[in-house]
């Protein structure tokens, strides 16, 4: 049964705008391209692919930059190590990839919990009934990642007297969690365990109050109704066997009772404290299946694969932040343009009125990504002119042909040779 505690974590708390937009690439774009002329409709096309392209080779640099940093911490690796690290080389390798990965989180809208976020959670009781105290002492290393806040009328809590219907509570979630944790070296970590290697994993939909159910060396604390359940019975059972105990105690005393009689009774007593041992033992393992389901069907990626599927949500965000950005200053702002500010007001109200969906877009990155990638006129006023679609490709065409530029800053040691007369 939920405490009051349970039962105040329960109201639903008013979820911030996001600004990651959950919608496909291909799908923003044909919504786009439904709404103007089939020449425009290819133009577009033909700016997204070079976008596309831009942006992968650059996030293809940073995954090669992520797997060379995690490369010495990769418990799953199959490669041998050729060199050896010393322990502060490490842990500046470490810092690195940390570093690098809550960079990559940022781009992908991730936002880092603190420690006092953790404790937090970890301190309250969910709606499972599982309890779980988790010390934070074994971590050597312990950065964990959120992206989404929703709330769902789920889990039925469990109610007195074996009644099973109940009602639907709202659980508070992570729509995704990922975690990144290395184990201290020490006296309470088991020797099969290594502590040089750092461990990654994605999750989705994670309750608030069951953080501490994905990390290790968490303990499972039985709830108080499992508490109060298992002490009524171990009491009723311990006074019933007290009471009938009593009178042949006295009989045995006096000589009227057997000593096999007083034997019998006694087998009885400990054959009940077994059984609410025993009890108790299954409900703990009702809670670690528990666990162990949830944990199997929540898991997104582990370790070197968070790093694909962490770039590739980033890049594709950044692609649908740029392309709608293009698309709006191209095709429905004035020949004057727009402020920054406009820019970010046209985009949430155009994904609300053909998605229904509510975020709060990132003007500011994408404005960023237009200038870098040479999209934007120029513009004395300071207003932002989206360049016409085939000045954008060859603009783009130029960034692209500039990601390598050695055969422009050196001349062929070996020349063309030239034909006999």
């Amino acid at each position: 049964m939920p405490t009051k505690k349970d039962t105040a974590q329960a109201t639903p708390t008013k979820v911030p705008r996001e600004h990651f937009i959950p919608i496909r690439r291909v799908d923003l774009l044909q919504k786009a391209c439904d709404q103007i002329s089939e020449s425009a409709a290819n133009e577009l096309r033909k700016v997204e692919e070079m976008l596309v392209s831009t942006l992968h080779f650059e996030y293809h640099r940073e995954l090669e930059r992520l797997k060379i940093a995690y490369g010495p911490f990769d418990p799953d690796a199959d490669t041998r190590k050729v060199t050896a690290l010393d322990a502060e080389r490490k842990d500046e390798l470490l810092d690195e990839l940390v570093a690098r990965l809550s960079a990559l989180m940022c781009r992908a809208n991730f936002t880092k919990l603190t420690r006092a976020d953790l404790e937090s959670a970890m301190q309250q009781a969910s709606h499972w009934g599982i309890n779980l105290s988790v010390d934070f002492d074994l971590f050597d290393r312990l950065e964990v990642y959120y992206r989404g806040e929703q709330t769902r009328l789920k889990r039925t809590p469990r109610r007195w007297f074996g009644l099973r219907k109940g009602i639907k509570v709202p659980v508070e979630l992570y729509t995704r969690l990922v975690v990144l944790l290395r184990i201290k070296t020490g006296e309470l970590v088991p020797e099969d365990v290594d502590t040089n290697t750092v461990h990654i994993k994605a999750f989705k939909d994670i309750p608030k109050l069951d953080l501490e159910m994905l990390l290790p060396g968490t303990r499972v604390n039985m709830s108080l109704f499992d508490r109060i359940k298992l002490g009524f019975s171990l009491s009723t059972g311990i006074g019933m066997t007290g009471y009938k105990m009593a009178g042949p105690l006295v009989g045995l005393i006096a000589g009227a009772t057997s000593t096999s009689a007083m034997i019998g009774i006694a087998t009885g007593a400990v054959g009940y404290s077994v059984r609410s041992f025993y009890g108790y033992m299954q409900t703990k393992q009702k809670y670690m299946l528990t666990l162990a389901q949830n944990l199997y069907f929540l898991n997104l990626d582990n370790n070197a694969g968070v790093f694909f599927r962490i770039l590739d949500e980033a890049e594709e965000q950044e692609c649908r932040e740029t392309l709608l950005s293009y698309y709006l200053l191209a095709h429905h702002a004035p020949a004057g343009g727009w402020t920054v500010d406009e820019l970010d007001a046209a985009a949430e109200a155009w994904l609300k009125q053909h998605f229904g969906i509510d975020v709060d877009f990132e003007a500011d990155d994408a404005v960023a990504k237009l200038k870098r990638f040479q999209l934007l006129a120029c513009n004395e006023s300071d207003r932002l002119v989206a360049a016409s679609p085939m000045e954008a490709l060859r603009r783009m065409d130029k960034v692209w042909d500039e990601q390598f530029d050695y055969n422009q800053k050196t001349e062929s040691p070996c020349p063309e040779p030239t034909s006999p007369r």
